[in-house]
């Protein structure tokens, strides 16, 4: 008998464990607006709007709040997939959005361009999910990536290139939000460095 309700006992946590990954890829719908990048973010970084950088709902953002600081919060860099009207892009969370609805998303302009379209469309609905493996993307995503690497200070894509055992150009076209120059690295950020 208590081996069969040991067996019960494992066979229901399992449900509830298979359950809980469905829920973490569970495909979300709302909204997708844009905005203009200055300062720092949420996150406590400083980001350009030709990348590929993301803020979510501020109650969203604040539910995952570690100890008080904003720029610790466990969904800060965190990939995400959005599927839009261009097909899947991956891209990064950096910032909460205080007018977004729980489910909606504001885009830095290229994403919205890459993402969307004309940044005259304004709002448009989208599809998005936790985790990489779109298209495209900023920071580096994990579809087809094989290791990432968090930029530190004094990071530099020669270094990392000599690290990792790849070339510049490589980095580069693994990781659509770093610039041709390779001069746009920002602390926290996630590059993909070997494909």
């Amino acid at each position: 008998m208590k081996f069969a309700t040991s067996v019960i006992a494992l066979v229901s946590a399992a449900a509830a464990v298979s359950g809980a990954a469905v829920e973490l890829q569970k495909r979300l719908n709302g909204e997708a607006t844009w905005f203009n990048l200055s300062g720092y973010t949420a996150c406590g970084s400083v980001h350009s709007d030709n990348e590929y950088v993301v803020a979510v709902n501020t109650q969203r953002y604040d539910s995952t709040a570690v100890d008080g600081n904003p720029n610790n919060n466990r969904i800060c860099r965190q990939q995400i997939t959005i599927h839009g009207r261009n097909g899947p892009v991956t891209a990064t969370i950096v910032d909460r959005c205080g007018s977004c609805k729980y489910d909606d998303l504001d885009l830095s302009p290229a994403l919205f361009q890459a993402t969307i379209g004309d940044l005259g469309l304004g709002r448009m609905p989208i599809r998005w999910d936790m985790g990489a493996g779109g298209g495209g993307g900023g920071g580096g995503g994990n579809g087809g990536c094989l290791q990432t690497h968090t930029v530190n200070p004094g990071d530099f894509c020669w270094d990392l290139g000599q690290r990792f055992g790849v070339s510049v150009a490589q980095i580069i076209s693994w990781n659509p939000s770093v610039n041709a120059g390779c001069t746009n690295l920002q602390i926290g950020q996630q590059l993909c460095v070997r494909k």
